[in-house]
């Protein structure tokens, strides 16, 4: 009987590099670091103290965070759900994170965890991207993001409990490597927050940036 065990080793000195050149995009201002990519301790660590932000899309991950970062204020964790139970949304509200609502059915079926709260809204912008059609979260046949055609009943329902959007979420895909993708998502969720959620002051454009392999 054989036994195979894998080993990873990780060059903090690159990872390093690779935020540091993220940060010169002088029109980004706040860098969320996916949990999802690699939840190593040390570089987690390493990018807490140079200022990075997180993104979680579970409450084990919030938890994690917490675990290794005490230190970490609430509010530089992004919880991104997808099809979260309830109960979720409602540790993260308690917790002090910002929270992004990627579908209308929490709001419409659990009402009062949201009332008088602050969102960020993940909305589909039907324009998929990146290098494998598996990778794509957005367009028809995704179960990523609010739909065009439920925007007015949504915006009916935040009013009702007093629900603010502060906030506009789109991810596209991963992958990605051509640019005219970043801007059109971007101009999309320009125009969403002017036509539709004029509180909405921060766009956070997701999805993976593509890397030569």
């Amino acid at each position: 009987r054989v036994l195979f065990r894998s080993s990873f080793v990780y060059n903090l000195s690159e990872v390093s590099k690779s935020f540091a050149n993220l940060k010169k995009v002088s029109t980004v201002s706040r860098i969320n670091y996916a949990m999802k990519a690699n939840n190593n301790p040390q570089i987690l660590n390493m990018l807490f103290e140079k200022g990075a932000c997180f993104d979680c899309v579970s409450i084990e991950e919030v938890q994690y965070l917490k675990s290794h970062l005490a230190q970490l204020d609430p509010s530089r964790i992004i919880f991104t759900p997808n099809f979260a139970p309830i109960k979720e949304y409602e540790q993260a509200f308690d917790f002090g994170c910002l929270v992004t609502v990627d579908n209308i059915a929490p709001i419409l079926n659990h009402p009062d965890v949201f009332r008088g709260k602050k969102i960020f809204l993940r909305l589909d912008p039907d324009a998929p991207a990146g290098h494998h059609h598996h990778v794509q979260t957005a367009g028809k046949g995704s179960k990523f993001g609010i739909s065009m055609s439920e925007v007015p009943v949504l915006k009916e329902a935040l009013a009702k409990v007093g629900t603010q959007v502060v906030g506009l979420h789109a991810h596209i895909g991963s992958g990605v490597t051509e640019a005219s993708a970043w801007t059109n998502c971007g101009f999309f969720l320009a125009k969403m927050a002017e036509e539709h959620f004029p509180a909405a002051k921060i766009l956070d454009i997701g999805g993976g940036f593509g890397i030569a392999e």
